[in-house]
Formats: C-alpha cells, structure tokens, sequence
C-alpha cells in the first residue's frame, strides 16, 4: 500500500481551479458512492482509510499543481491533472465512507 505524510484524506495538492478547468459535482459522485460504500467491510475500511499515492505520483500531482497555479498546463497536462483531481475526490469520499463505518462500528460495541 502506498503511503504519503499525510495524516488525513488522501494527500489533495494545494491547488485553484482556474477558469478553464472543470469542477466536479462532488453532491452527485457521494450519491453515486454510497453503494460502494455500503459494501465496505471493517477490514477493507481500514486499508482504504490509510491509503495514500506513492510518493513518485504524488511528485507528479504536485507539480501539475505548480503548474495549474501559475496557469502554464499544457493541454495534454491538463487532461492528466483533471484525471488526477477526478481520483482524488473519488478516493477522498470513500475514505469518508470508511471512516463512518468504522466510527459507527466502534460506537456500536
């Protein structure tokens, strides 16, 4: 499993959106993940919880991230980033759901 410093989410780059990029409907993909959600067990709550992006992709988010900043993605680097952002959030709401399902697990013994 990969690791990353980050003690929380997922390790989100420090980022703005600028205006050509896309945000995602984050309401809508955490409706669509709540059956995934539903499926998770303890065990896998917990891999999932601790999972982070090796430290090479990390890198290279971060610096699409610089990048994005100073508005200087080219459009294929822009296309990876957007790809990278869509996971991250993806990652970062089953985390989420990870976490609930064990904090309700050690509520209920």
């Amino acid at each position: 499993m990969a690791t990353g410093a980050s003690a929380g989410l997922l390790m989100a780059p420090d980022f703005a959106y600028n205006g050509r990029m896309k945000a995602h409907d984050m309401p809508v993909l955490d409706r669509l993940l709540d059956p995934l959600g539903r499926m998770l067990t303890p065990e896998v709550a917990q891999r999932l919880v601790r999972y982070r992006f090796e430290q090479k992709v990390q890198a290279r988010i971060d610096k699409l991230a610089r990048k994005c900043n100073e508005g200087k993605l080219t459009e294929a680097e822009r296309s990876e980033y957007e790809t990278y952002v869509f996971a991250i959030d993806f990652i970062a709401i089953l985390q989420v759901k990870a976490r609930n399902l064990l904090k309700q697990a050690a509520q209920s013994r």
